[in-house]
């Protein structure tokens, strides 16, 4: 009996131990992730109540864009620090305060009507609007081949989701925050590469 006490209490010290050693990503972000989805919540009951006019829904989403981009930033090295942890704290609190001052600020458009349950009107313009981005970078010589072949890779993803969304015949707007995220930390990849400073010849206009 003595043996048996002894052998699991040796199980439960080397399971604690274990426990206390194992490493943790140290470019897990998790408690500004889900900042991420909070806020693009409260933008999208924004824009369906109609407190938010197409407009600031637009200044608002650059707004989230930018700090998936700062995040993009932060893990590129391996690590994000708590300086950085931080910045993109107080990135997430001014975007926060935004979004609420321009959801009460007496602007206010009509709610939108019902409509498809699987359209995507502003997940669809930003595919539109990236895919520009991307050919503008090759056009101009700051997306590599390999660069834009990656981006362009992220967009089919991004499309593919969307596709597998609206497959029940319905878009859940836990799926379109989802398409959101995406599209935002697509965005922030464009502008990483289009400004790395790895460039090649512009492509000779036809």
């Amino acid at each position: 009996m003595k043996f048996q006490t002894l052998i699991a209490a040796l199980a439960l010290t080397i399971g604690a131990s274990a426990f206390a050693q194992a490493p943790t990503d140290p470019t897990a972000t998790p408690r500004i992730d889900q900042r991420e989805v909070n806020q693009q919540k409260r933008i999208d009951q924004g824009v369906a109540s109609g407190q938010l006019t197409p407009k600031e829904a637009a200044g608002l989403e650059n707004r989230e864009a930018k700090i998936a981009n700062d995040e993009a930033a932060a893990k590129a090295d391996g690590k994000v620090t708590t300086a950085e942890r931080v910045k993109l704290k107080r990135e997430q609190n001014r975007a926060s305060r935004a979004i609420y001052r321009q959801k009460h600020d007496g602007q206010k458009v009509a709610p939108a009507a019902p409509t498809d349950p699987t359209a995507t009107p502003r997940i669809d313009q930003r595919e539109v609007n990236q895919q520009k981005r991307i050919d503008q970078g090759v056009a101009s010589g700051q997306l590599t081949p390999k660069e834009a072949a990656r981006l362009e890779n992220r967009e089919a993803k991004i499309a593919n989701d969307e596709a597998a969304a609206k497959a029940d015949g319905k878009v859940t707007g836990a799926e379109r925050r989802k398409l959101q995220r995406e599209e935002n930390r697509a965005s922030a990849a464009i502008k990483r590469q289009k400004h790395d400073g790895q460039k090649v010849a512009p492509v000779a206009a036809k």
